[in-house]
């Protein structure tokens, strides 16, 4: 045997042993921040405050379920959050090292104020990273953010 063939066949069962994941898990909400349109962090807190305000009582206190089915043989993942009792459809992102989902549609979620959900969990299915954006002022959006482990 060659060393080409002993490779791919050593590829080839890495591969095949890694086998499909599907779960479901409850992120809990912890953190707020106001994020500026050019991706930087509220520096002197004001903005970080005004988001408390507007959305402490409410989103903040919400769980969110996510459910996955992810299978790392072929690459097919598909995600669905449930939030405040209404589905949305999350869509991969195609992020390497991790597997990302992204909300595209949240207008079921309009009454929140709700823009994106976006998740990721690890490749070790370990842990998930959960952040739901939300309609924040003139020049910011509020983020509030939660992980938590995979069972």
């Amino acid at each position: 045997m060659n060393t080409k063939t002993l490779l791919l066949t050593a590829a080839l069962l890495t591969v095949t042993q890694t086998p499909a994941q599907s779960g479901d898990v409850t992120v809990h909400f912890n953190q707020i921040e106001a994020y500026y349109f050019n991706g930087t962090t509220d520096k002197n807190l004001t903005d970080n405050n005004r988001c408390r305000s507007m959305y402490t009582a409410s989103p903040i206190e919400k769980p969110m379920t996510f459910h996955y089915d992810i299978n790392p043989a072929t690459s097919y993942q598909t995600g669905h959050a449930l939030y405040d009792s209404k589905a949305v459809t999350m869509y991969p992102e195609g992020i390497k090292n991790n597997y990302a989902f992204m909300s595209d549609d949240v207008s079921s979620l309009s009454d929140l104020h709700i823009l994106r959900i976006t998740t990721s969990i690890d490749t070790r299915f370990q842990h998930i990273i959960s952040h739901i954006m939300m309609n924040g002022g003139t020049n910011f959006n509020c983020v509030i953010s939660g992980s938590n482990n995979l069972p």
